[in-house]
């Protein structure tokens, strides 16, 4: 679930006074799920430069499929080019 603060880039684009209703939301979010993040690795950057289906995306989907597909995990996301 890393793709989980993309929501956050479009409240930001919203007026003041939804961003100020849709922030205690995201507080409660963050804090009943206890998310945890982990950096990318050295393995995780290589993957991302040096796979040629990687390299075709954006650098922040190519990092994210990296961690995914070295990790031998899953990937739950909306994204239509990750998809």
């Amino acid at each position: 679930y890393e793709q989980i603060g993309i929501c956050d880039a479009v409240i930001w684009t919203q007026r003041r006074e939804v961003q100020d209703l849709y922030y205690p939301f995201m507080d409660r979010l963050h804090t009943d799920m206890a998310i945890q993040r982990s950096g990318y690795t050295y393995h995780e950057i290589d993957t991302a430069l040096s796979d040629p289906h990687l390299r075709a995306l954006t650098p922040e989907r190519a990092l994210l499929a990296a961690q995914v597909l070295r990790s031998q995990g899953s990937l739950a996301t909306h994204d239509p080019v990750l998809l």
